[in-house]
């Protein structure tokens, strides 16, 4: 679904807003190797929004590397989280809506 996307030459405004909505995409299809992929380029990304949706992107990908066996990584990427915004304020499913999302969306 996001393979048209992935040729066109975005802004990093538009990657940051489709960032989060790719992320639960993948990890509702169970795509979970595609959600890991470019890891470091996502967490760069991440590290440019506002506080409670990197937050929400850095608990997506730790779920994301937790599904595919990468414990150290999803581990370091929750203590991320936990630095940007008190987790328990975020949804407890990966494919809820997070921070700032539009609900509904992926149910």
């Amino acid at each position: 679904a996001f393979q048209p996307m992935y040729g066109a030459t975005l802004s990093v405004q538009d990657r940051l807003l489709l960032l989060p909505i790719e992320l639960r995409y993948l990890l509702a299809a169970g795509h979970t190797a595609e959600a890991v992929a470019n890891l470091r380029d996502k967490v760069r990304y991440a590290e440019l929004m506002d506080a409670p949706r990197a937050a929400w992107v850095h608990m997506l990908l730790a779920e994301a590397c937790r599904r595919e066996g990468l414990e150290r990584q999803a581990e370091f990427l929750c203590r991320r989280a936990a630095l940007y915004h008190d987790v328990t304020e975020l949804p407890a499913s990966p494919t809820a809506g997070g921070p700032g999302s539009i609900e509904g969306v992926m149910e």
